[in-house]
């Protein structure tokens, strides 16, 4: 009797080169003497391998599952400085229920594409399916496999930020993805051949002709049908998909690097420093990294983490990350260098304003500013601010100024008294009169 369980070896063994059903059934027959005659063997592995040809027809459920591929054939554009074609790719997303689309054209199949398209789409559709089934790319899925096939992370991060679980087609089983393959068919006619004859210089250019044609082929009725793919999708099929959430998905990137002794990391992608304490100075720590934050991690716990604004800056710095002698002159800055002059007093404070100013750039003027303030602690507000005042008045704004009236105590001087009772102290840069005669 034959084992039907060698039906799935025998099938493979028939793809391999010079391998033809008598020399399988020779095989078989000195395994089982007994077994089927030649005729037999051949009727029921026929059987067999034809049984394994049918399809099922899966009914599809309305806000269920968003099926994604690229299209097998890549379309061209035109490098404007060299004449050069540059084939670029399109992704296709399609409702299973209604089959609404969504096309997008990209660079590359590369995971930032790939992500940036899957999640366009979904804006697309206003709302999030249960499921999202996908080819087998190495930018959704790290590990093929038809049991527990492994998701790549930045996949599972998205499906995560969406609510949206991931089901990747088996392996060889294109009818897996038979309602995106139909839809990439029909995008060559109704994209591709519409374009054929227009010339595109960039991607934007080519997205913003493509997205008219989109919305033409999900208004034009379906094929022995009284409505649209839009049509069914907001009357039966909106509805049941999830909201979207508030902020876009921004991809995580991993990084392990060591914390260098200026306590800061180094993110080559980004050509920026990032903070973290002094005392992990020389570990080894993980990074991970979006658009918008930089998140430090030792041994599991989160040891900084650093929002990334639209301006670009070389260093993102912490003060409380640096040792004490390096976070007072971190922590200085115009505004905060003026409300320590206006804690003295209203003269300082001008004083303070008017060194920032002159100054072409501001930092120039932090170490004159720190030694004028200095002075408040060394012979107090009253005298420091009665030699700003005089400084005001002779319109004289450095620090050299103020030290000669506070170590020579013209601070002391009464504004009423005559001055001719007071000399000028001897200094190499006071002229006498016989200068100017």
């Amino acid at each position: 009797m034959m084992i039907y369980s060698m039906f799935p070896y025998l099938t493979e063994e028939l793809r391999r080169v010079g391998v033809n059903r008598w020399l399988l059934w020779h095989e078989y027959k000195s395994n089982y003497p007994s077994g089927y005659s030649y005729s037999q063997f051949c009727f029921h592995l026929q059987s067999w391998i034809a049984s394994n040809k049918t399809s099922l027809h899966i009914e599809q459920k309305a806000g269920d599952k968003l099926y994604v591929d690229f299209a097998g054939k890549k379309y061209s554009i035109i490098d404007r400085a060299t004449g050069e074609l540059i084939e670029v790719e399109m992704l296709v997303a399609t409702l299973g229920f209604s089959g609404l689309t969504y096309i997008e054209f990209c660079q590359s199949q590369k995971k930032e594409d790939f992500l940036y398209c899957v999640e366009n789409a979904l804006h697309y559709f206003g709302g999030v399916p249960l499921a999202c089934a996908l080819d087998n790319l190495k930018s959704g899925v790290t590990k093929a496999c038809r049991y527990e096939p492994k998701i790549a992370r930045d996949m599972e991060d998205l499906a995560n930020h969406y609510g949206i679980a991931i089901v990747p087609a088996r392996s060889r089983k294109p009818k897996d993805k038979a309602w995106v393959e139909r839809m990439v068919n029909i995008m060559y006619t109704r994209v591709y051949a519409r374009l054929r004859d227009d010339r595109f210089y960039d991607i934007g250019s080519l997205n913003h002709a493509r997205l008219p044609l989109l919305e033409e082929h999900n208004a034009t009725k379906m094929q022995d049908m009284d409505h649209s793919r839009r049509e069914l999708f907001e009357r039966d099929e909106r509805h049941l998909l999830s909201p979207l959430p508030k902020d876009r998905f921004d991809i995580k990137y991993h990084l392990k690097l060591t914390l260098s002794t200026n306590c800061h990391v180094y993110i080559k992608r980004l050509k920026s420093y990032f903070s973290a304490p002094y005392r992990f100075v020389g570990k080894r720590c993980k990074v991970t990294y979006t658009a918008r934050q930089v998140s430090i991690y030792l041994d599991g716990e989160q040891i900084a983490l650093h929002m990334i604004g639209s301006i670009y800056k070389r260093y993102h710095t912490n003060p409380d990350h640096l040792p004490e002698k390096y976070k007072a002159f971190i922590e200085l800055s115009p505004e905060v260098l003026i409300e320590r002059g206006k804690r003295v007093s209203p003269e300082v404070e001008e004083y303070i304003k008017v060194i920032l100013d002159k100054t072409p750039y501001p930092q120039q003027g932090y170490k004159t500013c720190e030694g004028v303030l200095s002075f408040a602690r060394k012979v107090g507000h009253d005298r420091l601010s009665t030699a700003c005042r005089q400084g005001i008045r002779y319109n004289t704004y450095t620090y050299q100024f103020i030290k000669n009236i506070l170590s020579y105590q013209v601070d002391k001087i009464k504004e009423d008294q005559p001055t001719e009772q007071y000399q000028l102290p001897l200094h190499e840069n006071i002229r006498g009169a016989d200068q100017y005669k």
